[in-house]
């Protein structure tokens, strides 16, 4: 059995189920977490969030007043906000749960809601399409052939129904030097005709992808990871790393749905709001990761449009904000979308 799989299907059985956010700093830090570039290759993460990243050229604002310039892409042929890979079949009850991609890596998961008699929200992804970066070194040697996709080379990695747990793998090329993957881990599906169909309608050619928000004015960066959730909530996270030298993000921008502010804590105390933005319970801050670590300062906005948003940024962060109204301006220049995708907007950073 691949042992990387396993690896990173036990460390989802460990991960918790997220839930209202307890404490205003932990939030933040959890959501610096979630957003950190991660290395992707075969690999599953918490069926909670979708989200893709990508990479785009570092140029420092110059603090002149007005919006900042728009952020554009650095790596060839691989454009911002791209989507690698989407399904196409699913089997009866299945619905997209999550996107994601880092840099060139992507993968696209499918969850059923109440998956092997139990709810699937917390559990490992039920299917898994998994798009490696060009190039990469998939086929070991040890797999199974299964034909092909798509009149392409096909591997088992982990054939259905050898395993005694209910995941199987199954590896294809379709492209030169491009290769995809599609891991399930429902019993009840895991069986060659089932994944070879879902395979065979997966589509592979990029695309860029639709964000239910629009922001002027971000700092352009190095690299930006974006999380956006469908099922069961509808929540983005953007985070923008501002520094190829530092694997932290630089700028944190999340919309959630709106909770109750009873539902918030800070250490573990009652929440209580300390500003107010457009008339809006807003609250604002700072906190210092440890020595060393940039001084990140927020403003955290609650019952927009039915969303609370957050502007995580650090020190430096801040100070390419200022000409352009700091974290609040940032705010205003957002427009949410709402939850219908057909609002949505391939162009999501202007």
């Amino acid at each position: 059995m691949n042992q990387d799989l396993k690896g990173r299907l036990d460390e989802i059985a460990r991960t918790p189920r997220p839930g209202p956010p307890p404490d205003v700093a932990a939030a933040a830090a959890r959501g610096r977490r979630v957003l950190r570039t991660r290395r992707v290759t075969t690999a599953l993460a918490s069926a909670t969030a979708i989200g893709l990243a990508v990479s785009v050229t570092a140029n420092a604002l110059t603090g002149e007043s007005g919006d900042p310039p728009p952020v554009t892409t650095a790596e060839p042929g691989i454009p911002s906000l791209t989507q690698r890979g989407a399904f196409g079949w699913l089997p009866t009850g299945y619905e997209v749960t999550r996107l994601h991609a880092n840099g060139s890596r992507y993968f696209a998961e499918a969850n059923a809601p109440r998956r092997n008699g139990s709810s699937a929200e917390g559990d490992p992804a039920g299917i898994s399409l998994h798009v490696s970066p060009d190039g990469a070194t998939v086929i070991k040697g040890q797999e199974q052939p299964a034909g092909r996709i798509k009149g392409r080379p096909a591997w088992w990695k982990v054939r259905p129904g050898t395993q005694t747990s209910a995941e199987a793998e199954l590896v294809w090329q379709h492209g030169k030097g491009k290769w995809a993957s599609l891991i399930v881990n429902d019993r009840k599906i895991a069986t060659e005709p089932v994944m070879r169909r879902i395979a065979e309608s997966a589509v592979l050619p990029a695309q860029p992808i639709a964000l239910p928000v629009k922001i002027k004015g971000v700092p352009r960066a190095d690299f930006i990871s974006v999380t956006l959730t469908q099922k069961p909530r509808l929540s983005l996270d953007l985070g923008f790393t501002l520094h190829q030298s530092r694997s932290e993000q630089g700028l944190l921008i999340t919309v959630a749905p709106a909770r109750p502010l009873s539902s918030y804590s800070k250490r573990g105390k009652p929440f209580k709001p300390n500003a107010r933005v457009d008339g809006h319970a807003a609250y604002t801050g700072e906190r210092r990761p440890g020595q060393g670590q940039p001084v990140y300062s927020y403003l955290w906005v609650f019952g927009t449009n039915g969303f609370d948003v957050k502007i995580d940024a650090a020190d430096e962060t801040v100070q390419r904000l200022r000409a352009s109204g700091g974290l609040t301006g940032l705010y205003r220049r957002m427009t949410l979308l709402g939850a219908d995708p057909a609002r949505w907007s391939k162009t999501p950073l202007e």
